[in-house]
């Protein structure tokens, strides 16, 4: 038996009464609950930035694959829908594979320099077909006698390939026509493809050097080799979406920076299209979207460094609400310092992720994403990613 001292002991050993332990809960309760908004935007940040790490190494894959197939290979950013939102944001982005270069349907297919300096080469429709059809889709009219663009993006070669002259010097077509007018029903005997050799810059026009015709052949011209790089088509299967709770915020992507030109264009009452980023076989940027519209989509080079900007879905503004807007209930991107910055060099075709800055100046209009206005609010929040700053590394 227990002697009543060892009893005693027993019954007076320490412990803690419930009043002790509600305490305790409540005081863990009361610090959850004020960590807990903290830990949900750690948590944001690190889905935010490890997306926008993912995206970027999704575009560099795309340069990558150019350089090592020796072809033209993009990313398209396509938009999510035709509503206003739609337009203004992009969930998922899709490679762009390359197609063999187009020269003609016949061993002899040759083209025929024209101007001084050169700004056109004709073609004979006989041995090179496919830019005679594209001729006659592009330059079509509907019956009131207007040109009809519905079925322009149907031409095999259109606006903006890629024309490569002798020397490997590539330049994007800025126009087809042939000799037959467009309600003509026989077929044309020339095609003419022009195209501009300035190249681009930040600060205007180089011109190209223009004397590289051969000064005994100024009557006719120089008949050379050629090859057409046709955009390249959409992939079925290599395509990269973006988490749930983000998008692209094509509002305020551009290029330049000041620039968004992959804005909807809602003056003009036009519907955004897709946005394609083209590298070359060197890894560079060869071309870009510069008209968004469906109906008219332009390619040409960029005479900048090329931003998208990742945000919040919930952030992406549609046509005419304020896009400047930071309310309780309702941040737009651009005001958001949670926001990223994916950037391209087109002249390496390097990818980077840089973080946002503050955007201190509001838009004239801040309902529309084209007003020239938005060019200082732009380069504002672009300053740290001009100046090359990245993203920590990924914890």
């Amino acid at each position: 038996m227990f002697s009543p001292r060892k009893r005693r002991s027993i019954t007076q050993l320490p412990a803690f009464t419930l009043v002790e332990l509600l305490v305790v809960l409540f005081i863990l309760l009361m610090l959850s609950t004020i960590a807990l908004p903290t830990v949900k935007r750690l948590l944001a940040d690190q889905k935010a930035s490890r997306a926008a790490r993912n995206a970027a190494i999704f575009i560099d894959a795309a340069r990558n694959r150019a350089i090592a197939e020796n072809r033209y290979v993009g990313v398209r950013l396509e938009r999510l829908g035709i509503a206003s939102f739609g337009q203004a944001a992009s969930i998922r982005m899709r490679q762009l594979v390359g197609i063999p270069p187009y020269t003609g349907d016949s061993a002899d297919a040759l083209a025929t320099l024209q101007g001084t300096p050169i700004s056109s080469a004709v073609f004979q429709a006989n041995d090179c077909p496919l830019l005679a059809l594209s001729s006659r889709l592009l330059n079509n009219e509907s019956s009131a006698g207007v040109l009809d663009t519905t079925d322009d993006h149907l031409a095999p070669i259109r606006i903006g390939d890629l024309l490569e002259l002798p020397g490997g010097r590539s330049v994007p077509i800025t126009a087809i026509t042939d000799n037959f007018a467009s309600t003509d029903p026989a077929p044309p005997t020339v095609v003419t493809v022009t195209f501009d050799l300035n190249e681009p810059n930040a600060n205007g026009n180089n011109t190209f050097p223009g004397t590289v015709r051969d000064p005994r052949n100024t009557s006719t011209g120089d008949p050379v080799k050629f090859r057409i790089h046709r955009r390249p088509v959409p992939s079925s299967s290599t395509t990269f979406s973006l988490p749930r709770g983000l998008a692209f915020d094509m509002n305020y992507s551009g290029i330049g920076i000041g620039g968004n030109q992959f804005s909807p264009d809602t003056d003009a009452g036009e519907i955004a299209g897709d946005v394609d980023i083209v590298f070359d076989p060197n890894g560079s940027v060869i071309s870009v979207t510069t008209d968004v519209s469906v109906t008219s989509t332009t390619m040409g080079y960029p005479v900048g460094k090329i931003y998208l900007c990742l945000g919040d879905s919930a952030g992406v503004m549609g046509s005419g609400e304020n896009l400047f807007q930071n309310s309780d209930s309702t941040v737009a991107n651009i005001r958001s310092l949670d926001s990223i910055w994916i950037v391209i060099n087109p002249a390496s075709g390097q990818v980077s992720v840089a973080p946002f800055a503050t955007a201190n100046t509001s838009p004239t209009d801040p309902t529309n994403p084209r007003d020239t206005s938005w060019v200082t609010p732009l380069a504002e929040t672009r300053s740290l990613a001009n100046a090359s700053a990245t993203l920590d590394s990924e914890p």
